[in-house]
């Protein structure tokens, strides 16, 4: 699986700038979109980190965003 789809699947709801933000607040939504696309990659020591990252962001955003049973 490249990295761009495992992103993508980490990401679910996230927009490129969440994304970004999540891994880093100095981290530009481009650089995002473009791992995003599949046009550039970060270093292969890095992937598994900002992976978790992004997939720690999504889930809490889910969780913040879930309907209540009133």
């Amino acid at each position: 699986m490249t990295f761009a789809r495992e992103l993508s699947n980490a990401a679910a709801t996230l927009t490129a700038a969440e994304a970004a933000a999540a891994v880093s607040p100095l981290l530009s939504r481009r650089t995002m979109e473009d791992w995003f696309q599949g046009r550039r990659t970060p270093p292969a020591w890095t992937r598994a980190w900002i992976l978790a990252r992004v997939a720690s962001r999504a889930k809490s955003k889910a969780r913040k965003h879930r309907p209540s049973n009133t």
